[in-house]
């Protein structure tokens, strides 16, 4: 078993859904992309089966090109999406380079300053001159150095110093996204040639549906401002909606949140549903109801499988992941019956029960009518 990702998740394992094709057309549009860096966003509803696409995609690269998969959700706790991201990046790109200690010590040192943990000590390390003077008097020449300010001198206030020294750490992080970049660049050369694999690099970015609006927000701008470089590609899974919620949530509800987005994404694509019957077909074996005509030419499972996905579609519950659900809840009734079962009574009654309980009480203990 992969450390990241169930080597079982394959396409093939899920044939009904096809969207093996449609993985390949992504994979030679992004190899063309690559040169500059490219981040694309996935777009499709909760329970869509993004993870499952990334997954079977992710097992189906990884023998020609290097691919990082990173779990927004498991790493929402930490409340540092930089730090999260940079472990990963350690975990599945410096691990097969692990002898070239230069390299990741240097991949440390230029994202140090990004993180939200370090502590000041550490800031002020990060600013140390190569000379060894003590951390106090390194941090001041490098604010009269910078500034042409001399913060020794009597006249000038704590607040000013205070001042200066927060410009100066501003400063240091401008400048310091094109040093963590560059020195991404050289862990992922030193990678493709450890690994005799071929560039791009594939970052698949899951979950970030189920994380807190403000960390799905960071994450996506860490990618975009440190993480963005040459050779890499992001696909960044959402539902876009959803996220465009979020970023209202933060930032106001008359915020522009669609023209926000379009800064961090160079591209936007949908992820293809699959055939709503032929889904259904693939996952029900149920008893036809007694009250059925069972002359084959008549009715079929195919006319059952239709009036299954209108009844979903009636109740908008277009989830690939919800209807699974309801379907192995139905099978499940249907193979524990001793007898016939009306599948589609049984259908409304799953669907009124899981989306709709209040309704579904009504009808059962005060024998109200669902529909009117």
């Amino acid at each position: 078993m992969d450390k990241f990702v169930e080597e079982n998740e394959v396409f093939e394992k899920y044939s009904i859904i096809k969207r093996e094709q449609y993985a390949d057309f992504l994979t030679n549009f992004l190899n063309q992309q690559a040169e500059n860096g490219y981040v694309l966003n996935l777009n499709a509803e909760w329970g869509a089966g993004k993870t499952t696409f990334l997954k079977c995609w992710y097992n189906k690269l990884k023998a020609n090109h290097p691919v990082v998969y990173f779990d927004a959700w498991k790493t929402d706790f930490t409340h540092d999406a930089m730090t999260a991201l940079m472990d990963s990046f350690h975990a599945q790109l410096a691990n097969p380079i692990s002898g070239n200690k230069a390299l990741i010590r240097d991949f440390y040192e230029k994202g140090m300053h990004f993180i939200k943990v370090a502590v000041p000590s550490l800031a002020v390390g990060y600013l140390k001159h190569k000379s060894g003077m003590p951390d106090d008097e390194s941090l001041l020449q490098d604010i009269t150095d910078t500034f042409g300010i001399n913060v020794t001198e009597d006249s000038c206030s704590d607040a000013l110093k205070e001042t200066l020294k927060a410009a100066l750490e501003q400063r240091k992080k401008v400048e310091g996204i094109n040093e963590f970049k560059t020195a991404l660049e050289k862990i992922a050369g030193e990678y493709i040639k450890v690994t005799n694999k071929n560039f791009p690099i594939y970052i698949f970015i899951d979950e970030l549906d189920r994380c807190r609006p403000n960390y799905a927000i960071e994450v996506i701008e860490n990618v975009k401002h440190f993480f963005n470089t040459k050779n890499f590609v992001f696909v960044i899974a959402t539902d876009t909606k959803q996220l465009q919620h979020s970023i209202k949530a933060i930032y106001g509800y008359e915020f522009d949140s669609n023209l926000y987005l379009s800064r961090f994404f160079n591209q936007s694509v949908t992820l293809p549903q699959p055939k709503l019957i032929e889904f259904i077909q693939s996952k029900y074996q149920f008893k036809l109801d007694t009250s059925f005509p069972t002359d084959k030419n008549i009715i079929d499972d195919t006319l059952i499988a239709k009036l299954i996905s209108k009844i979903f579609k009636y109740h908008n519950i277009n989830s690939l992941r919800e209807i699974d659900k309801i379907l192995i809840s139905l099978d499940s009734c249907g193979k524990s019956a001793d007898k016939k079962l009306n599948i589609l009574s049984l259908l409304t009654l799953l669907i009124l029960r899981n989306f709709h309980p209040k309704i579904y009480n009504e009808f059962k203990y005060q024998k109200l009518i669902p529909y009117r």
